[in-house]
């Protein structure tokens, strides 16, 4: 993982830390699909100011049509969401969703 990654994740969390007024009412879930052992440990080592830590797990292989192989990236985004998206919403039973990049 770059450091300029780890330093934005750090300094994105930081913020959303200060504008929150109520962990309760605005809880911080951070979800991840990078499987990096770095940025693992700065989520984690926010300790219980995140909810909780979403890991992609392993959803097999990805299938993208042969026209779209170029987009293969945007086909692994879209996997990412809908699984943190359907996680957050069914699993965790939220009504709502604020998503920052």
């Amino acid at each position: 993982m770059s450091f300029y990654l780890l330093l934005f994740l750090l300094v994105t969390e930081h913020v959303l830390f200060r504008i929150r007024n109520n962990s309760d009412l605005n809880p911080i879930i951070v979800s991840l699909d990078c499987h990096d052992k770095e940025t693992l440990q700065v989520a984690k080592s926010f300790g219980d100011k995140i909810k909780e830590i979403i890991e992609l797990p392993d959803l097999g292989p990805l299938v993208v049509p042969p026209k779209d192989h170029l987009l293969s990236g945007y086909y692994r985004i879209s996997r990412h969401y809908g699984y943190s998206l359907n996680y957050v919403l069914n699993t965790l039973n939220y009504e709502a969703i604020i998503i920052t990049e």
